[in-house]
């Protein structure tokens, strides 16, 4: 499957919200998404591109990433049922950070830089009604 998502707005990372003023006046187009997505199996999914935030979140808070981020890098989930009420998931994100980061005479300018994310989650359906889901995530810079 291949997406391509264009959004107005400020070009922000975090938010495709538009200010109508200028009357009539043009407003400039961005790339919100693109990526391409395959299901090598049921089970297991592998995107990559720009992309929606890959982990699950209850919420946003300072700790993790916006709701609203698309992070650009490869994505892949893995879904491991074990029986008709649990199952377990392994989310792994890779990206390489933003280009400030990597300015000449930074510590890393030199150094091939990605972020690496995890989560590890489940899902489970005790009385079939009920559907909780719990998650661990951890995010490490490797240079």
């Amino acid at each position: 499957m291949a997406k391509i998502q264009f959004a107005s707005g400020t070009g922000s990372q975090l938010s495709a919200n538009q200010t109508e003023s200028g009357q009539f006046g043009q407003k400039a187009l961005w790339i919100d998404e693109a990526y391409l997505q395959w299901k090598a199996t049921p089970n297991i999914k592998l995107v990559g591109g720009r992309m929606s935030n890959p982990f699950y979140q209850l919420y946003a808070s300072d700790v993790m990433w916006d709701p609203d981020l698309k992070p650009e890098g490869y994505s892949e989930k893995v879904d491991v049922p074990v029986n008709d009420r649990l199952g377990c998931s392994l989310t792994r994100h890779s990206s390489q950070p933003p280009t400030p980061s990597r300015a000449a005479g930074s510590a890393t300018s030199d150094k091939n830089v990605w972020i690496i994310g995890n989560q590890l989650g489940s899902q489970n359906d005790p009385v079939r009604r009920d559907q909780a889901d719990h998650g661990r995530r951890g995010l490490r810079v490797l240079q």
